[in-house]
């Protein structure tokens, strides 16, 4: 009797300890999964800028995180500009970051909760021809390291003026 009670109070432990493991492990993949969901650049607004031939060649966004988010290396952040004619992926070394508001207190390159930045993308400054004409359809997507890619779908005006700033 007192083997099958030391072999139940054993087994009664080996349980507890398994269900505490495995609610530490469902917490951890909780935290991980709303972590991805909820992290991502949120892309406020984006401008671009003629050149003399009246084509865009300069575009500036507008990003901040969306509520909730984690921080976010926009050094690590990878910007797709699909275009007519082809699709380029730009990397922090073709791209400025400045920051507008820093109420996180973070590094220039660190989007932090609550801030705002802006990116600027200039046709000179990156290896791909990113130049855009009139009534082209063109997409900007972010693709952080961390959390999930943010799409903003540009509308280019049918008439565009040589070096004028245009909301898209």
């Amino acid at each position: 009797f007192i083997a099958m009670v030391i072999v139940a109070a054993v087994a009664a432990g080996v349980l507890i300890n398994t269900s505490q493991s495995l609610q530490e492990q469902a917490r951890k993949t909780g935290e991980e999964t709303i972590r991805s969901v909820s992290s991502g650049v949120e892309i406020n607004a984006v401008k671009g800028q003629t050149n003399e031939n009246a084509k865009i060649t300069s575009l500036e966004a507008v990003v901040s995180t969306y509520p909730g988010s984690d921080g976010i290396n926009l050094g690590e952040t990878v910007i797709q500009i699909k275009t007519p004619k082809s699709m380029e992926h730009i990397t922090s070394e073709n791209f400025t970051m400045t920051k507008i508001e820093n109420v996180s207190k973070t590094a220039n390159n660190l989007l932090g909760p609550g801030d705002t930045t802006q990116i600027t993308i200039d046709n000179a400054e990156t290896t791909e021809d990113i130049t855009i004409g009139r009534n082209d359809s063109v997409s900007l997507t972010f693709l952080p390291p961390r959390g999930f890619n943010s799409y903003y779908g540009l509308v280019i005006p049918p008439a565009l003026n040589s070096n004028t700033w245009y909301e898209l």
